[in-house]
């Protein structure tokens, strides 16, 4: 088309049959003004950085181990449910530490699913993966506070107990402990929903292009990711530090009350341990967000220590004590210190021998 002095004309460059296409009267020129027609332009290949499959089953390999782990413990638990080290450490809070475990490792599950489906299209992949994103915080945060929050009402229960330094009377009773476990867990459940239900805050898959060539991606990194998760995920974060943090002051606490009453050492390392990791791996996890092979390795690999160490330590010298401790080490073992030095024998019956039965302090004995 050509426009001269306000009227517009057609100049014709060559003329179009059925049979024979275009027969051009003056040759084409392209944008580089040559008549050679570019090459067309490929797609290029898109790396889209999925977890693989080796690696999803070394982290479901994991899981299964903590499972098999946490489910072998409780079976040697309730066997031995009446030999009295077992007695007075609670068996109904010890089982609540294996099922927080396996919850929080249930998680590691979640983190292996990506859009890495052939049979669906793009978004349906993407749709996929996005229903189990919110299910990673979600059982991390409930299986945290099953764990936990057992351990920290049972250390609670004895600083309340060994620290009363009036001699006075003190009853705790089931509910009691339970109280903290309730509050904690429906503070996370009510954070969760709220946060699940927020379309602008809740976690969805989305894959981010880290390289595009004119305007075709050909390195991408799919993750679950939000817009504003902070309103949500800080206070989570927020709480579940100062469980830490509290759990440990309250261990310092008991630290002269018997191991079978509060295995106030083992509580301390497995506190302690997971405070660590918790300082440490958060920048790690910061650092190497961008690479998803890197990320699911390390956030696997927290999970499993948190749960696996939790388990061994809150365990092991119980069962050690139970199978192969000698009569000296089981007396030692149930005996209790007051806070003011005075020791008594490992008689105290706790509330979860019988519903009916309540927490005592024991009066101590005059050397």
């Amino acid at each position: 088309f050509k426009v001269n002095d306000g009227t517009t004309s057609v100049d014709a460059v060559g003329s179009w049959t059925e049979a024979g296409g275009w027969a051009w009267t003056t040759p084409f020129r392209f944008s580089d003004d040559s008549n050679v027609p570019p090459p067309a332009i490929k797609v290029p290949d898109h790396e889209k950085n999925f977890l693989g499959s080796g690696l999803v089953s070394v982290g479901n390999t994991l899981v299964v181990a903590n499972y098999i782990l946490a489910i072998t413990l409780g079976v040697l638990t309730f066997l031995n449910r009446k030999h009295k080290v077992i007695r007075c450490s609670q068996p109904m809070f010890l089982y609540m530490v294996l099922f927080g475990c396996m919850v929080s490792t249930t998680t590691i599950f979640f983190m292996g699913i990506d859009d890495n489906t052939p049979d669906l299209t793009d978004e349906e992949a993407i749709d996929h993966a996005s229903k189990y994103c919110m299910l990673v915080p979600a059982f991390y945060s409930v299986g945290f506070v099953f764990s936990f929050s057992a351990l920290f009402a049972k250390i609670t229960r004895i600083v309340k107990i060994f620290n009363n330094k009036k001699l006075s009377r003190v009853t705790i009773t089931a509910w009691d402990m339970i109280k903290p476990i309730a509050v904690l867990l429906a503070i996370d459940v009510i954070i969760l929903v709220l946060w699940g239900s927020d379309e602008d805050a809740k976690l969805t898959w989305q894959r981010i292009p880290d390289l595009e060539i004119k305007g075709y991606p050909v390195e991408s990194t799919g993750t679950c990711t939000s817009a504003s998760p902070w309103p949500y995920l800080g206070p989570i974060v927020a709480i579940h530090f100062s469980v830490l943090l509290f759990g440990n002051i309250m261990c310092y606490k008991a630290r002269n009350a018997g191991t079978a009453f509060s295995e106030s050492k083992y509580v301390f390392i497995a506190m302690v341990s997971n405070l660590q990791i918790m300082a440490l791996g958060l920048p790690v996890l910061f650092m190497v967000s961008e690479n998803p092979v890197s990320n699911y390795f390390i956030r696997s690999g927290i999970i499993f220590m948190n749960d696996v160490g939790v388990m061994l330590l809150i365990f092991g010298p119980k069962l050690m004590l139970v199978y192969f401790g000698s009569e000296e080490d089981l007396n030692l073992a149930t005996m209790t210190q007051t806070s003011n030095g005075t020791s008594s024998g490992g008689s105290l019956k706790t509330s979860t021998d019988d519903d009916s039965r309540r927490d005592t302090e024991p009066k101590p004995t005059t050397p």
